[in-house]
């Protein structure tokens, strides 16, 4: 199910103003209300309500990990960051890091896996110079 926020500001002045079922309801109120706001005027998202929740159900754990080019993981840990499923990056050391979905240890390390070879074959792992 999606749900529609009215909201604005970023970072720390970043606040929900109002939630609602319907996008149009949304759209209609930020935008009766946009005229009345010089800076950080309201915007609509969209979030779907329970997006995970179903997926969690089945046993499927958050993992953290690391890994590094040659497909060598590390610092695998299960974790409780909801919000930052998918979010990948590189660490100081070059390492592939990512939050993922997985049934266990070795899930994770394989969906990490296929998107290091992703990157490699995109050309799009960060190289570093020594």
């Amino acid at each position: 199910m999606k749900i529609y926020s009215v909201s604005k500001g970023e970072y720390s002045d970043y606040k929900v103003m109002a939630l609602y079922s319907n996008k149009e309801y949304a759209e209609g109120i930020c935008n009766r209300i946009r005229r009345y706001y010089k800076y950080d005027r309201p915007f609509v998202e969209e979030f779907t309500l329970d997006e995970n929740l179903e997926i969690l159900k089945k046993g499927y754990n958050i993992y953290f990990l690391r890994m590094d080019r040659e497909g060598n993981a590390s610092g695998i840990e299960i974790t409780g960051d909801i919000d930052n499923i998918g979010d990948w990056g590189f660490d100081i050391h070059n390492k592939l890091y990512m939050y993922v979905l997985a049934k266990d240890e070795k899930h994770a390390i394989k969906t990490v896996n296929d998107k290091r070879a992703e990157l490699i074959a995109n050309n799009k792992w960060k190289v570093t110079r020594k």
